[in-house]
């Protein structure tokens, strides 16, 4: 009884071991991410195609928010490790800043 235990064990194993490991999920090829930490945005300012979405990510232990100078996007109140994306639709240059921090500033150029 003890020995087919042992088997069983070692089949276990043997066959987890050769198991395929799922891949893991690559970062969308039309997204950029931006980083709010230490009360800025990083980067500063990008530059993406018209259909392409950005990913705000608040890395800072303050509350932030997203907002288009032109209204067109607002994240609301981003709590720490709480993120927003935005995807363009339209060509421009999109300023943003932070309605908390009002010198944290930034921008998206969409071509």
């Amino acid at each position: 009884m003890r020995n087919m235990l042992l088997l069983a064990v070692a089949l276990f194993l043997a066959l987890a071991a050769a198991a395929p490991v799922p891949p893991q999920k690559p970062k969308p090829k039309n997204q950029v991410s931006v980083s709010i930490s230490d009360r800025a945005f990083s980067p500063e300012k990008a530059t993406i195609k018209k259909g392409q979405s950005v990913l705000w990510t608040n890395n800072d232990d303050k509350d932030h928010t997203v907002d288009a100078s032109d209204a067109s996007f607002s994240s609301g109140t981003l709590k720490k490790k709480a993120a927003y994306q935005y995807t363009f639709s339209k060509t421009g240059k999109f300023p943003y800043a932070c309605k908390l921090h009002p010198r944290e500033k930034g921008a998206i150029t969409v071509e």
